[in-house]
């Protein structure tokens, strides 16, 4: 993270990061973490990236969000879907709608989050 708050991506060059001698970063270290629904996982790893697997109708493809899927603090699953809080408070949510997997409706009160919790058919953001 750089003094000005922003998540830094592994891959980028001092530079394109907007580091300079003298800059101060910090390091914070974290394992990789896993969450399962009915027939799903989604791990998300340093960096906050996530990546899922398993049957499409329980969250395992986040293809249509995945590029929304950066600096992801916290994943938590209902039975077929998962819902991702960001370092930004912003909250992503994929697979099986019944199951919390679109917040289209919501999203625009999702902005702000500063947690996520779930049941067996819901997810709850704490704002």
């Amino acid at each position: 993270i750089s003094t000005e708050g922003r998540f830094l991506e592994p891959e980028w060059s001092l530079e394109e990061a907007g580091l300079a001698d003298g800059s101060t970063v910090t390091a914070i270290v974290q394992s990789a973490t896993i969450a399962a629904s009915d027939g799903a996982f989604a791990v998300w790893c340093i960096g906050g990236h996530v990546v899922t697997w398993g049957d499409s109708q329980c969250g395992g493809d986040s293809e249509l969000v995945k590029g929304q899927l950066t600096h992801v603090l916290k994943v938590q699953s209902t039975g077929k879907a998962f819902a991702a809080l960001k370092s930004d408070g912003q909250v992503v949510c994929w697979g099986h709608p019944n199951f919390g997997g679109d917040n289209r409706r919501v999203q625009h009160l999702l902005d702000k989050a500063q947690d996520i919790q779930a049941t067996r058919h819901a997810f709850a953001a704490i704002l």
